[in-house]
């Protein structure tokens, strides 16, 4: 990607998209839409919370635009359709959702209902990660530690990395703990590696996520 697609890229997401509102509905009306979308969720009432977010989302509320992604994503009280749920977390993205962000960066990884992109990728999770998204901290380490997307730098990869441990994301202490066991440039002694590994079999062991501890 030359420096001009990447400035207008940064510059889309630093936008606010505006969009045009013809669904007669205030912010504060759909702001009210989505709270009662979340209260019918958590009673199961999965139809009745779609067609709730889908009228706030319309009306230009981000979070909105983020559940009903997600419902596509799941196909919860509506068909699943990747690709309407796509559309719908490019739309929250571009309206500033972060969570959002995080979502669209890992569909232009994967190549899901849209072109494999591992800049654009790159882009949208260091937005995400950078407002605070633990979880695109992790893959924004692994961005910088595999050189996907960003010239590699190992150093930013293990700053990154720890940022996402610090929020409690337990793989990112084991990209840690990976990291400094090959002594990747960094010159840490391989002590540090087993701390590392040792505290993330613990929080495996405390959060209940076997996939760490076999």
């Amino acid at each position: 990607m030359d420096l001009e697609a990447m400035r207008r890229l940064t510059q889309n997401m630093e936008n606010v998209n505006e969009g045009t509102n013809d669904s007669g509905i205030s912010e504060y009306e759909a702001i009210e839409l989505n709270r009662r979308g979340n209260e019918s969720y958590r009673k199961h009432n999965y139809g009745e919370a779609f067609e709730l977010w889908l009228k706030s989302a319309k009306a230009g509320y981000s979070w909105a635009m983020y559940n009903v992604a997600n419902a596509y994503q799941w196909g919860e009280g509506t068909p699943q359709n990747d690709k309407e749920a796509f559309k719908w977390f490019k739309k929250a993205a571009e309206c500033g959702n972060v969570e959002s962000m995080f979502q669209v960066g890992i569909y232009y990884y994967r190549g899901e209902h849209v072109e494999k992109d591992v800049f654009q990728s790159f882009a949208w999770c260091k937005k995400a990660a950078e407002n605070g998204v633990v979880n695109a901290m992790n893959w924004v380490g692994n961005f910088y530690e595999e050189g996907e997307g960003v010239r590699q730098n190992l150093q930013e990869a293990l700053e990154w990395y720890k940022k996402s441990a610090d929020g409690g994301n337990i793989y990112a202490l084991v990209h840690m703990g990976m990291m400094y066991a090959k002594e990747n440039g960094i010159g840490v002694i391989s002590n540090k590696a087993i701390s590392i590994m040792d505290e993330a079999i613990k929080e495996s062991k405390e959060t209940g996520d076997s996939e760490l501890i076999r």
